[in-house]
């Protein structure tokens, strides 16, 4: 049994589906779906839509394509490639491929050069000294640092190449079960590496080049990117099966790739090597570190007996903070939504740069919560995230945000002040809501335990350093607002940046760090949520905004 897909240039593939895949999947495998961020089975984003060339052989459509997509399209065949398994289109079915041209939300490479490198002689006159090419692999998106000795000469960052395979940690894992889709995702990565390294090489100085990586991710995109099993990541009991602080080869035209050390199953390389820059700057403590994508790594850490004792945990926080799978997401960047605010007209909504926004490409993940914690403050939604009813607020700007409450995509959602390029209004659907508060619920719940294993309150952390996707645009008041955080612990949150990068960048050339690094991960206590019996109850409690400060 086979199909076609074919690209709108004439371009053809021939697909003999493999089982488990989605016709996304499948798509992306034979490179007819570029690097995006899609919602992961979700049915949200539509970044996966297709068309049926015979109409009469597409499925019937789904509620969430019915929602999504416009009757007559559905009648023209279009679908969504994500809710479908592949080894259920028709034999003899020709698709046509998604349409890379009408996509506004990648993120597109940004490679920047910060200083002009030079062959500089080593102590000993052994050679040129090279470069090393930091990475942050995450799950969404590739950042990366060109370093000599102490010196960053270039940087930059893109959409992970695998992202077509899956916006978050399963689903990447679940892919790379198969040996060939293990074969293909890792070698996206050292394709991509190497064209990196190239370079580099050619637009800096000729003799000078990569002679190290040093590559932070979580454990699964460690794995994969090595080569490595995932089999330990798939299913409960977890395991942690490679712990890091070595090297090991990519390919034969990169150099060795050193991976720091490991903590848990699920708190990788790029959380424990965001601890390096921390504890090099000496943070008093106890500290706690929160690494926030799609996936949460917490590490929180204390001085006991005059040495650094680490606590551990990770909860899966899916793509919403980096605003996937929302109805309008996008990750943060020129034209996107990262901030709401209330002035006497009702909402408005500023960009990264604090620009007002009346045209929008989207909202990020940090614009969804800024947006849920200003409706809650103005009495519009209530804690557990429903529109309230006109009759039922007294207050005249909250009655004047719920009159843009309508019917939308088969849903009661409120219309806001912002439109799309095409002129459609962008809409705050309670779908999204809900998202966020499994984010909510999972951090709020991570937290309080990981607290109470160390034997700690919140009131004793002397700051909470918030890494990765969460930390560079959020609003700490946003998060106690929400309940992510206890009251009070606001002024404690320090968004602190891209952590796991600076780590590695650091750890190119540390080795004194290195050794320290994979010692704390050692005597780590790491803590398992998913086999917690208290963890699921104490997360369906979270699902309310209960903690949100009204004014």
């Amino acid at each position: 049994m086979a199909f076609i897909i074919k690209r709108t240039d004439g371009a053809t593939r021939t697909v003999e589906p493999r089982p488990g895949r989605t016709l996304a999947q499948e798509i992306f495998a034979h490179g007819f779906l570029p690097p995006r961020p899609l919602c992961s089975g979700l049915g949200r984003c539509g970044l996966c839509r297709v068309r049926f060339e015979d109409a009469s052989l597409a499925p019937a459509a789904e509620p969430s394509e019915q929602e999504l997509l416009a009757p007559e399209e559905i009648a023209d065949g279009w679908r969504l490639a994500c809710r479908r398994q592949a080894q259920a289109v028709p034999d003899g079915a020709v698709i046509f491929a998604p349409d890379i041209e009408q996509d506004g939300r990648r993120m597109h490479a940004d490679a920047k050069p910060d200083a002009k490198p030079s062959a500089t002689r080593g102590a000993a006159g052994e050679g040129p000294v090279g470069l090393c090419l930091a990475v942050d692999l995450g799950t969404t998106s590739l950042h990366w640092a060109a370093m000599q000795n102490e010196i960053c000469v270039a940087h930059g960052k893109e959409l992970n190449p695998q992202l077509g395979a899956g916006s978050e940690v399963m689903s990447r894992i679940g892919y790379a079960l198969d040996p060939d889709g293990a074969r293909e995702l890792q070698a996206l990565v050292v394709d991509r590496l190497e064209a990196l390294a190239d370079s580099l090489s050619e637009a800096l100085v000729s003799d000078v080049r990569v002679e190290q990586v040093c590559l932070v991710g979580n454990t699964a995109m460690t794995a994969i990117a090595q080569g490595r099993s995932v089999d330990g990541l798939a299913r409960a009991p977890y395991r942690l099966e490679y712990p890091g602080d070595a090297e090991s080869p990519l390919s034969e035209r990169l150099p060795r790739c050193y991976v720091p050390a490991q903590i848990g199953p699920f708190v990788g390389a790029d959380a424990a090597a965001g601890l390096v820059p921390l504890l090099r700057q000496d943070i008093p403590r106890p500290f706690l570190l929160a690494d926030l994508g799609t996936n949460g790594e917490f590490i929180l850490v204390q001085e006991q007996g005059g040495e650094v004792r680490l606590h551990a945990a990770s909860v899966a926080l899916g793509p919403a903070l980096e605003g996937i799978g929302l109805g309008h997401g996008a990750m943060a960047g020129p034209g996107v939504a990262t901030r709401f605010e209330l002035a006497p007209a009702g909402l408005v909504a500023k960009e990264a740069g604090r620009a007002m926004l009346r045209t929008a490409a989207g909202i990020s993940g940090t614009g969804y919560l800024s947006l849920v914690h200003t409706l809650i403050r103005a009495g519009a939604l209530d804690r557990d995230g429903h529109f309230l009813d006109p009759d039922e607020v007294s207050s005249p700007l909250a009655r004047r945000l719920l009159a843009s409450v309508e019917e939308h995509a088969a849903h009661r959602a409120l219309r806001l002040p912002l439109v799309q390029k095409n002129g459609q209004p962008l809409h705050l659907d309670p779908r999204d809501v809900e998202e966020l508060l499994k984010v909510k619920a999972a951090f709020h719940v991570a937290f309080d335990v990981l607290l109470a294993a160390a034997g700690i309150t919140a009131g004793d952390l002397d700051s909470v350093q918030l890494a990765g996707a969460l930390g560079e645009h959020v609003s700490p008041a946003d998060l106690e607002g929400l309940g992510f955080v206890p009251r009070g612990i606001a002024p404690r949150l320090r968004a602190a940046g891209n952590l796991a990068l600076e780590g590695a960048k650091l750890l190119c050339y540390e080795t004194s760090s290195r050794t320290r690094l994979a010692q704390l991960a050692r005597r780590a206590q790491v803590l398992d949520l998913a086999s917690d019996g208290g963890f699921h109850a104490a997360f369906a409690a979270a699902m309310t905004f209960d903690h949100a400060t009204h004014s």
